[in-house]
């Protein structure tokens, strides 16, 4: 799974790219510095996943939400923010984003990216016939994996949304 970070911190950059890639298949394919870096980079590359701070320069990560889900809709968009109130939460979502992350526990934010990688996974290709192959791709629609993967992230942080 492919990753995009954007964080303004360097050394909570650093550190989210050192966890994030020490899990098997995933990997940080972008880093951004700021909101509009976020954008343009999100668009270029379109990655999986983005991870973005809240409070960056030239853009914040509501504004960068909005921007990058009118145009890569299918695309979870996590926001990492110490502010974790109730109108962060009704702001993101209306703003395109999946699920908000506080950053005081980094281990929610890794909880969070796997509930999402577990829901983007593609099945095992074995000796399966190509027919049942798409039978079960067929049975776990992209937007009912994506709901699947939202609704577990948010519990997983307790989201007021």
């Amino acid at each position: 799974m492919r990753i995009l970070i954007a964080e303004d911190s360097e050394p909570v950059r650093l550190a989210l790219r050192k966890r994030i890639e020490a899990h098997e298949g995933w990997t940080v394919c972008c880093e951004a510095t700021d909101g509009l870096q976020a954008v343009e980079r999100a668009l270029r590359l379109k990655p999986d996943l983005i991870i973005l701070d809240y409070a960056m320069p030239r853009a914040n990560g509501l504004q960068a939400a909005r921007r990058i889900s009118a145009r890569l809709p299918g695309v979870p968009i996590l926001l990492n923010t110490f502010y974790d109130r109730e109108i962060v939460h009704a702001e993101a979502n209306k703003h395109g984003v999946s699920c908000v992350i506080p950053k005081s526990d980094s281990s929610i934010l890794m909880a969070a990216i796997k509930s999402f990688a577990e829901s983007l996974s593609v099945p095992k290709i074995g000796p399966a016939s190509p027919s049942s192959l798409k039978s079960e791709l067929s049975s776990r629609p992209s937007d009912q994996a994506a709901a699947s993967a939202k609704s577990n992230a948010q519990s997983i942080v307790g989201d007021k949304s």
